[in-house]
């Protein structure tokens, strides 16, 4: 319900959900799949076989769940924007299957000092054009991404983009090797928030 209400989506998760405590506190899941736009052609935004998720100990007796690493396994990822324009990776009212309740931009923030993706693929579908990108058996790190392309910007963060935080240590940027791209207009409005 909690994703449903940020994101207008469904998220399933099928199979077993064990918790798992060495390497890494956290769980385990088996197929899991968030749904995708009610506009979309692909019936799930993002789906996979397995996931990962580990988690800091000490912030969950404060209420609060930091993640601290996602490994997705065999996940399929449909990028797709509308025919009118709209991307389905824009949750809520700007792209979403259903309406947020709130300022659908605003998203939960999370950052993971590590990323894992085992043999992922990747689709693109332009409405628009016409324009379709498959990518197929993708094994990927943060460190290995070199190009992240952001949606929007806000004026104090972009979300995301740094690895968890740690006491004693400085921020560190996830995608280490990566060129980050974002549109003028997004550009101009995080530098120019309250015209």
């Amino acid at each position: 319900d909690q994703v449903r209400a940020a994101t207008g989506r469904e998220l399933v998760m099928d199979g077993n959900i064990s918790p798992s405590f060495w390497p890494v506190l956290g769980v385990r899941t088996g197929a899991v799949r968030l749904s995708n736009a009610d506009w979309a052609e692909a019936p799930d935004m993002v789906s996979a076989s397995a996931a990962e998720i580990g988690v800091e100990l000490m912030p969950l007796f404060s209420g609060e769940v930091k993640v601290t690493a996602l490994r997705l396994i065999d996940p399929v990822v449909a990028l797709e924007i509308g025919a009118d324009g709209r991307p389905n990776w824009q949750f809520g009212d700007h792209g979403g299957a259903g309406q947020s309740g709130g300022d659908s931009d605003e998203l939960p923030k999370i950052a993971l000092p590590e990323a894992v993706i085992e043999n992922g693929s990747i689709s693109f579908h332009d409405a628009r054009t016409g324009q379709r990108i498959e990518l197929a058996a993708l094994d990927l790190t943060d460190a290995e991404i070199d190009v992240v392309v952001l949606s929007h910007l806000h004026f104090d963060h972009a979300g995301g983009l740094l690895a968890a935080f740690e006491e004693g240590r400085p921020p560190t940027l996830l995608f280490p090797n990566a060129r980050f791209v974002v549109g003028r207009a997004a550009l101009e409005r995080a530098r120019a928030p309250h015209p």
